[in-house]
């Protein structure tokens, strides 16, 4: 896969999503409230930089459902 260039948001996203580890990931919600949109979170994972897999997890007494991201080679190899 050549490189291209990406913006400074794209990287920055990047570079969070490759900071909290692959097991981990990171939420969605944390995502955008980092200040990046939703259409740039899905376009993360459409174009194959990151996946987004749907966990319940706990919250309080109940249980909610929500999309955690992670990093992929491609997108790793977009940063280095």
């Amino acid at each position: 896969m050549d490189k291209i260039p990406l913006s400074p948001a794209w990287h920055r996203a990047l570079e969070l999503l490759a900071n909290q580890g692959e097991r981990d990931g990171i939420t969605e919600n944390v995502m955008l409230a980092y200040g990046f949109t939703a259409e740039m979170v899905a376009s993360l994972a459409l174009s194959g930089l990151a996946t987004r897999n749907a966990e319940t997890i706990k919250a309080g007494a109940g249980k909610i459902e929500v999309m955690r991201m992670r990093i992929t080679d491609a997108g790793r190899h977009m940063l280095f």
